[in-house]
């Protein structure tokens, strides 16, 4: 069995500040791979993970098999799934529930005693207790197993360390947030080598190093994120007989592969610049093998059915003054023609979503009189206009923040170009403009763009125009465009991914 370890260190957050975002994880798209190909794949979770069974729902993972060091730490051995009803906890008599849309307020003898978190799902994330002052005193994380799992204490607003509990209520290690020190609790049996150690990273290491890797048959494999941030020591994985160590921009890892570099690992990248980086680093004689985290989908888009020609501007990774030329640019190439063209502003984050949307409503500043922005739904009174006043262009231009994989897709279905002037590459945007077939324009080459073949490279950003219409004014180009774009799906197909991961291992 192939065994996966990645580098999970955020905990689920308040559902009130958590903005759905597209989100990328390299052993995330190694474990589906393979479990795409009937391999039976685990898990090895060495981060604090109370709310995993969400984790691996939003990622839409079910691995054979999991083993959670803390897990073991706090004496768990099932992952039932089980919802904490906030109404069973210990509270005051005189208790008063205000309920707000995102979060619970409780309410004791007349001021704020606590307040109930809970996820996009509706369940009890964690719990802050405050004192008659206001400040928070502690805080009490859920398992998604239905017991507390954590106590966060602190002392005039400042955490000063942690608990962690056992289904039972029993507290079975702390760790001092100042000094780190870990302190096991000793009226426990014993499940530890030691009372104390002096960093929670030791007794992580311990516990994998002591009660998963036995468990590995000769047979077993593991791969693992190379990330600076694994409170597992590097070397434990590295000295294992069976192990990929994966390279990808999502983990910093210049300082693990450093500690490793002696052994000569296997090392696999998640794209070329990745594969570059490691190579200039100095630490490996040859570059590593390269595998990338996302495979192409056979999802040809569906523009030819479009009334209008659709250009989407992926930026996400375009400078801010570049950015104000594209939109300048193409404002004056949809005035030429508003009942044929239309424009689709791609971002990932809400900052960038909203300065793009400064950018499109500055231009009603800047070419007052001349157009107006095309409603969503037509106008009712439309037929009621005076039919001898000549109406302003209406221009299509829409800004659209992509939260999903799927939503990148669906974007990109009617399509019929892509313009990226960023420098920095967006492998998934890469691979989701192949997948629908369109071509693209760009101010740098990537491994999936030939000039002249699927799109343009083209560093003259006043040239874009003429760029655009050299595909959406020739059904030839356009055509040729798709004939190699299918070329590319079937380099990064899963099945050809599958035969890079058999010759690797």
């Amino acid at each position: 069995m192939d065994y996966l370890v990645p580098g999970w260190h955020q905990l689920l957050n308040d559902w009130a500040y958590t903005v759905p975002m597209v989100e990328f994880d390299d052993a995330v798209s190694h474990l589906q791979i393979l479990r795409d190909d009937q391999q039976p794949a685990g898990l090895i979770v060495t981060d604090y993970q109370p709310q995993l069974s969400s984790k691996l729902n939003q990622f839409s993972l079910a691995p054979t098999k999991v083993f959670a060091a803390f897990d073991y730490l706090q004496g768990v051995e099932h992952s039932d799934s089980r919802v904490v009803d906030y109404r069973d906890l210990a509270w005051p008599a005189d208790a008063l529930f205000d309920m707000t849309p995102f979060r619970l307020q409780v309410v004791s003898q007349g001021r704020k005693y606590a307040q109930v978190i809970f996820d996009n799902q509706g369940k009890v994330l964690w719990i802050d207790y405050f004192q008659a002052d206001g400040q928070r005193n502690r805080r009490l994380l859920l398992d998604s197993r239905g017991f507390v799992s954590r106590e966060e204490e602190y002392t005039d607003g400042q955490l000063r360390g942690f608990s962690y509990f056992d289904e039972q209520g029993h507290w079975r290690f702390r760790q001092d947030q100042q000094t780190g020190r870990v302190t096991i609790n000793p009226d426990l049996p014993r499940f530890t080598k030691q009372l104390a150690y002096d960093q929670l990273s030791d007794l992580i290491t311990e516990v994998v190093r002591e009660h998963f890797l036995p468990q590995l048959k000769a047979t077993d494999r593991l791969i693992v994120s190379l990330d600076d941030q694994q409170p597992v020591a590097s070397q434990v994985f590295a000295q294992q007989d069976r192990v990929v160590f994966s390279a990808s921009r999502w983990h910093p890892y210049r300082q693990t592969l450093a500690k490793i570099a002696t052994q000569k690992p296997l090392l696999i990248a998640d794209a070329q610049a990745t594969a570059e980086e490691v190579q200039q680093l100095g630490y490996l004689p040859e570059p590593p093998a390269i595998i990338p985290i996302f495979q192409a989908q056979f999802k040809l888009g569906h523009s030819q059915r479009s009334l209008r020609q659709r250009i989407a501007v992926f930026c996400e990774n375009t400078a801010h003054d570049e950015l104000a030329r594209i939109v300048e640019l193409l404002y004056q190439l949809l005035l030429k023609d508003p009942d044929e063209l239309a424009v689709d502003y791609l971002t990932y984050s809400p900052e960038k979503e909203q300065e793009v949307r400064q950018l499109v409503d500055d231009l009603t500043d800047r070419h007052p009189g001349e157009f107006e922005f095309k409603p969503d739904k037509p106008d009712q009174n439309e037929n009621e206009r005076d039919l001898k006043e000549k109406a302003l262009p209406q221009l299509e231009i829409k800004t659209v923040r992509l939260t999903s994989t799927s939503a990148v897709l669906k974007a990109l279905d009617k399509t019929r170009i892509m313009v990226d002037w960023g420098t920095k590459i967006d492998q998934f945007m890469q691979i989701a403009v192949i997948s629908v077939g369109i071509p693209q324009i760009r101010q740098a080459p990537t491994e999936m763009l030939q000039s002249g073949k699927n799109g343009l490279v083209e560093t003259d950003l006043d040239k874009l125009p003429a760029g655009l219409n050299y595909y959406l004014q020739s059904l030839r180009h356009w055509n040729a465009a798709l004939a190699n774009n299918v070329q590319y799906l079937n380099q990064y197909s899963e099945e050809n991914l599958l035969k890079k991961w058999q010759e690797i291992l």
